[in-house]
This record gives C-alpha cells, sequence and structure tokens, in this order.
C-alpha cells in the first residue's frame, strides 16, 4: 500500500511539474520574438512609439507593459525608468539615445493618474485602457494578464524582449 501511495504522489507531483513547465513554454514563446520588426499602425498609442523611432532621431525605445493592479509590473516599471534616465544621453551605436515609453493597462484612469504622479516618471506614459483588448497589445501580440517588454533599435527591429531591469541595464552597457 505504501509504494502505491508513493507511486501515485510521484506521478501526480511529476504531471504538475511537466504542466506547470508547459504553461511557461507558452507564455514565453507567445508573441513577437528578438529580430522581428514591430508593426506599426495608426492609431494614437501606436505613434508615440513610432515617432521615436523616426529615422533621423536614432532612438533605443524600450516598451514597457504594466499595471499598478500587477505589483511585479509595477515594480518594474519604475526600475527601468530609472535604468532609462540614468543612461538617457548616453550614445548607443552612434544613435541618439535611450528613451522609454511606459505603457499602462489600469482599468481605471484615475488610477494611472494618481501613480504616475506619485511615481514621477520621466518618461512617455501611455494610459490603454482597453489593456489587453487594446490594438496595441494586439501589435505587440501580448495575452491576457501576461505583461512584458520590448527593446527596439532605431530600425524597428526588437532587439530584447522580457529582460529584468538588471538584464536591460546589462544589454545598454553592451551597447553604449
Amino acid at each position: 500500500m505504501t509504494k502505491t501511495r508513493t507511486l501515485i504522489l510521484f506521478l501526480l507531483v511529476g504531471l504538475i511539474g511537466l504542466l506547470s513547465f508547459a504553461g511557461r513554454e507558452v507564455l514565453e514563446k507567445g508573441g513577437l520574438e528578438k529580430g522581428d520588426r514591430i508593426k506599426v499602425d495608426d492609431s494614437k498609442n501606436m505613434n508615440v512609439i513610432a515617432n521615436l523611432l523616426k529615422e533621423g532621431k536614432g532612438n533605443y525605445v524600450l516598451v514597457n507593459f504594466w499595471a499598478t493592479y500587477d505589483a511585479q509590473s509595477h515594480i518594474d516599471n519604475i526600475r527601468f525608468a530609472r535604468v532609462v534616465d540614468a543612461y538617457k544621453d548616453c550614445s548607443i551605436n552612434q544613435t541618439n539615445g535611450l528613451v522609454m515609453v511606459s505603457v499602462s493597462f489600469d482599468t481605471f484612469q484615475s488610477v494611472f493618474v494618481e501613480t504616475i504622479r506619485r511615481d514621477a516618471l520621466p518618461t512617455a506614459n501611455i494610459y490603454e485602457g482597453d489593456g489587453f483588448n487594446s490594438q496595441m497589445a494586439r501589435n505587440f501580440e501580448l495575452t491576457e494578464g501576461c505583461f512584458g517588454n520590448y527593446l527596439i533599435d532605431e530600425q524597428g527591429v526588437i532587439v530584447a524582449k522580457n529582460v529584468t531591469p538588471e538584464e536591460f541595464e546589462q544589454i545598454i552597457r553592451e551597447k553604449i
């Protein structure tokens, strides 16, 4: 009887482990990847990003998706903004610099406005009230509940995806 229980427990733990690993793989694999070019449409919020990428400006742009209801994405947004602020005047691959677009998927604009005021971030801040149902979320191929970020070069090509603030800073240090 003990061998049977042990075997069942082992199989159950193994199955749970496989299912959790498979779920992570789907989340990490979905959407745009490094080397892809971002899709720009005529929506107001995508125009903000397109203007930062226009030829001649030569900016690297970090687009970070977050919401106040997701504590980790909110904290990372602040940390990314600090890295960008520290390196904003550095020349990256002979380009003009580094900018960040902070895209909030908060449900209520009032929460977004107050959070931006409190955080006092020196970045372009966008409120995307439709969240994961927005055109911007579709352009970046984001799925419900999966916040992330994209580092885009001056040509509109993704050079990094879903990096931590530490990894982001390391990438920037290597490029300057």
